[in-house]
């Protein structure tokens, strides 16, 4: 009896002993990676972007990329543009650098000003376009100059061409959480005579023509293809000669087709569960996301990426390296 009793103890000792060990060894193992960045490195990065601190927001969100899977390759449709813009694919799997700070940094500024007028109220296109009115002036003669590089640099400027003015506005409709699409029409080149932007919302669509400076409150573009008398001593012949011939464009930052920062703005979410400003959401899928608007749509070939961005954005890379 007495041995049974004694074998018992040493049996359970011997148990305990091991668990403890085991114990010590499991505390002493790293922990697992977390699949998320933390909160200290997301905040940091939105304190350089804020403070405009390019060093330290380029070095927090490459800690903050750490967690991400390898990078999927660009598609077919990114690579085309890459080769008509004679860019380097490898652009599409780059790490955050200069140029996308400057892409965060202007998404902020616009969101900034945006705020600071409308406050937390949900502002009209309307509004956005009489509020950009007050903010920077139409010079069409602007158009073989040196044109800004991101809508913040075109605030900065105070003026610009009507593309740069369609892009500004596209950007701040965007920040205020419009789906936005171009709208060029072509000449039998192929080549742009004109440039439109619409806007849908919770319902609502809204239609810009920043040349002539009209708007058309609760109409698509669609609706001014089927009512002549809506579009009616607005525009001048060349213009009105090609208003059949047109391709919608998707009016996103060259940097927001980047995976490095859809990725980086998914993360930031996740973690901060707020940012005020948005960018690096992925121009297809705002693409595929606008076809639900056009249900009898028998093909999407009139859908595509509009190049004036990237345009300029090659054009002032060349001017940068002379």
């Amino acid at each position: 009896m007495r041995q049974d009793v004694r074998a018992y103890y040493l049996s359970l000792s011997i148990t305990l002993v091991s668990v403890v060990v085991l114990l010590f060894f499991v505390k002493s193992l790293p922990a697992p990676a977390s699949p998320y960045p933390s909160l200290n490195d997301v905040q940091a990065w939105i304190d350089s972007v804020e403070k405009g601190d390019m060093e330290k927001a380029i070095a927090s969100a490459g800690k903050i990329l750490q967690c991400r899977p390898p990078t999927l390759k660009p598609g077919p449709d990114y690579l085309i543009i890459a080769k008509q813009m004679k860019l380097d694919p490898a652009y599409f799997s780059t790490y955050p650098g200069k140029a996308d700070f400057l892409r965060w940094e202007s998404a902020f500024a616009v969101k900034g000003l945006l705020l600071n007028e409308f406050k937390d109220q949900s502002p009209t296109v309307p509004e956005i376009f009489k509020f950009m009115q007050r903010l920077v002036t139409l010079k069409s003669d602007e158009d073989s100059k040196r044109q800004s590089g991101s809508p913040a640099e075109i605030l900065l400027k105070g003026y610009g061409n009507p593309q740069e003015l369609t892009r500004l506005l596209c950007e701040m409709a965007y920040q205020e959480d419009f789906e936005v699409q171009t709208v060029s029409l072509l000449n039998e080149k192929g080549e742009q005579v004109h440039l439109l932007c619409e806007f849908r919302k919770n319902g609502a669509v809204d239609t810009v023509d920043m040349r002539f400076g009209k708007i058309w409150p609760g109409k698509s573009f669609a609706d001014l293809l089927k009512d002549k008398s809506l579009r009616g001593g607005i525009w001048p012949e060349q213009v009105e000669n090609c208003i059949h011939n047109f391709s919608y464009g998707v009016p996103a930052e060259p940097q927001d087709y980047k995976p490095a920062n859809q990725d980086l703005y998914k993360y930031v979410l996740l973690t901060a569960r707020r940012l005020d400003f948005h960018f690096g959401s992925d121009p297809r899928e705002r693409i595929e996301n606008y076809l639900r608007f056009f249900p009898d749509l028998k093909t999407n070939e009139r859908f595509g990426y509009w190049r004036y961005p990237f345009i300029v954005m090659m054009e002032n890379s060349v001017q940068a390296d002379k």
